[in-house]
């Protein structure tokens, strides 16, 4: 028995799935479901929307690469995420990064813990989340092991997205933040979910940073590809 979040999901045949998930006993793990649309499927079609978590009992096999689900239900329902179109775009978003970056097969349980806290906090959030992503991938990263260095307290540095550090020079290469994107870094890097709402800024400056986060996480991770998910969030933003 485990649990686990929805990443994603890809039809295979006429009536089955591929389900990607990242579990708190197995780390990511994939596992095929026959007759999803049948009334016997072992998994229903309202569970496997991203990010849901559930309760999986499984046939776990460390030798294979592809698991069979034998019972699954709800572990978390979620309360306005599936409805809100926001935090759906955000859910969306998450979970294709997720998907491009949680790889590990092996058993994580603070980077489990963290994934389900912010996700709850996200659902049960009724406002001011416009920043929710931003928090989330910059929490994220220290996880993965590029968590930005903000030692430099000097309000005009340049973040180098190279480096994951501020500097007080422009580097010599073309990836870093102006110092006002690397100022509204700073001030993200200092605030957790319960505080986020207190920064705010323009849908553009927000789309700005978002950019430049999925281009950090392209620097740093392997085959991250593109991010096919952000101009839908970025357009609902006011």
């Amino acid at each position: 028995k485990t649990k686990a979040i929805i990443l994603n999901n890809i039809k295979y045949a006429e009536n089955s799935i591929i389900l990607h998930t990242y579990t708190s006993e197995f780390g990511r793990t994939t596992y095929m479901v026959n007759g999803i649309k049948s009334k016997k499927s072992v998994i229903k079609p309202a569970l496997i929307f991203p990010l849901s978590i559930v309760e999986l009992e499984v046939e776990h096999n460390p030798k294979k690469e592809i698991h069979r689900i034998k019972e699954s239900k709800i572990s978390y329902p979620f309360c306005s995420i599936p409805l809100d179109p926001i935090k759906n775009s955000i859910a969306i978003l998450l979970s294709e990064i997720l998907y491009r970056c949680l790889k590990e097969t092996e058993k994580n349980t603070s980077l489990f813990d963290f994934l389900t806290e912010s996700i709850i906090f996200l659902d049960k959030k009724d406002k001011g989340i416009a920043n929710f992503h931003l928090i989330f991938l910059l929490k994220f990263s220290n996880f993965l092991g590029f968590y930005p260095n903000a030692d430099n307290n000097n309000i005009n540095s340049y973040f180098d997205l190279i480096n994951g550090c501020f500097f007080d020079e422009k580097p010599l290469h073309s990836y870093f933040l102006s110092p006002s994107n690397s100022l509204i870094l700073k001030e993200l890097l200092l605030k957790d979910f319960e505080n986020m709402d207190m920064l705010s800024y323009s849908r553009e400056k927000k789309n700005e940073i978002l950019d430049e986060l999925i281009k950090y996480y392209r620097l740093h991770m392997n085959e991250f590809g593109q991010i096919k998910s952000v101009e839908i969030l970025q357009s609902l933003f006011k």
